[in-house]
């Protein structure tokens, strides 16, 4: 369960706050080192989250379960489909090897982990968990919810300016979104985001 602890006028600027953050951090990565940007954007909505908002972590194995087996399913999806994209797609090679090449900012992508993982309970916590609160807060409908939660997950991707990255916003920020409608809480996820960054970006880079 996610409620608000202050007016839905205060939650907004701190979402705005967050969102602004999170832009930033992705605008200017080619001046610093991603890492540092994002981390340090990862912690402002962290703050900005559970300062106006009460977020419930408690969920059932069941939950745990199908966060972890989605997790899976989408980094193996992501290998699989990676091939078909390159067929498709002119010049997706190149923009995905330059992603790669910024995770290698010191100190490495293995090592940043805990920095990565820390970004990811930010954008759950921002945009999962503040965000839909706000959103049904104002009685806004089911499936409404879901588009504005999939777009505005989409700005920071678009102020960071990379194709490749906006449409992984798009398609993973309707899984996650639809993942915290079904399940009530951010847990499952939290989950499958933490699980799919790792894989993909970490373990078994593409």
């Amino acid at each position: 369960m996610t409620m608000l602890r202050v007016s839905p006028r205060v939650a907004w600027l701190a979402f705005g706050l967050a969102l602004v953050a999170l832009s930033a951090s992705l605008a200017i990565r080619g001046e610093v080192s991603v890492w540092a940007s994002t981390a340090t954007a990862g912690v402002i909505g962290i703050a900005a989250t559970l300062a106006t908002t009460r977020i419930e972590l408690r969920t059932s194995p069941r939950w745990i379960a199908i966060g972890v087996a989605s997790g899976l399913a989408m980094a193996i999806a992501t290998h699989v489909l990676y091939p078909i994209g390159l067929a498709l797609v002119p010049g997706l090679e190149r923009e995905v090897l330059a992603l790669y090449d910024e995770l290698h900012a010191p100190p490495g992508p293995r090592a940043a982990v805990p920095l990565l993982l820390l970004v990811v309970l930010a954008e759950e916590l921002v945009f999962r968990g503040l965000l839909v609160a706000l959103l049904e807060r104002w009685g806004v409908r089911r499936s409404a919810v879901l588009v504005a939660a999939i777009a505005l997950y989409t700005v920071p991707q678009i102020a960071g300016g990379s194709v490749v990255l906006i449409a992984l916003a798009i398609a993973c920020g309707a899984l996650w979104t639809w993942q915290r409608q079904l399940s009530g809480g951010i847990v499952v996820p939290l989950i499958t985001h933490a699980l799919w960054d790792v894989i993909v970006f970490v373990l078994v880079p593409l």
